[in-house]
């Protein structure tokens, strides 16, 4: 696995821009649980993702961040949400889909609806379907994500019925799909 440390400029921002998402995201999402604490953000061939070490958290972005400063600040967007509640394995599509959600809200805020558009296009269908059925959660709740993290402390450690005893509005099959862990990108190591 090649992983290697940014430039000096480009981890400069890359931490800057973790900080200023993750404000962000305990806004809108809740606190984070403050028991795990990101020591370090590298570039890895198989990132974006987290890898934990105990309560240690290293933030990996994709090959492409160091290519592109778009792709720095939408890696970065989607890992800090993950780190509000850190998880070893597969989130469920719940959490992905708040990730992809909170993600094309900064690179709409940070550069332009184009690059959302771009980054949009260029996502696989798994985040596709995790970005839909989070937005159905926003249907009934503007706050679906922080309403969850209050109820069950985290978006991934929920099941089916938790879910729908909190939006019994939501079909039993979107519900089935928020709850589901999997892989999201298939070539991901």
């Amino acid at each position: 696995m090649s992983t290697q440390h940014f430039t000096e400029d480009l981890e400069s921002k890359a931490w800057d821009a973790h900080r200023a998402f993750l404000v962000e995201a305990e806004r809108s999402f809740g606190p984070r649980d403050d028991s795990y604490t990101v020591t370090d953000i590298v570039q890895e061939i198989h990132g974006p993702t987290l890898s934990l070490n105990g309560h240690s958290v290293t933030l990996v972005v994709g090959p492409n961040a160091t290519k592109y400063f778009p792709a720095l600040i939408a890696n970065v967007a989607h890992e800090t949400l993950h780190t509000l509640n850190p998880v070893t394995g597969n989130a469920t599509m719940l959490e992905e889909g708040a990730a992809i959600y909170f993600e094309l809200q900064i690179i709409s805020s940070q550069f332009s609806e184009s690059e959302r558009k771009y980054f949009w296009n260029h996502l696989p269908e798994t985040y596709r379907t995790a970005f839909a059925d989070f937005e159905t959660l926003l249907g009934f709740d503007q706050n679906a994500g922080l309403t969850i993290r209050k109820e069950f402390g985290s978006l991934s450690d929920l099941d089916k019925n938790g879910l729908r005893k909190l939006f019994p509005e939501l079909q039993d099959d979107c519900a089935s799909r928020l709850v589901t862990r999997q892989r999201m990108r298939p070539n991901a190591g």
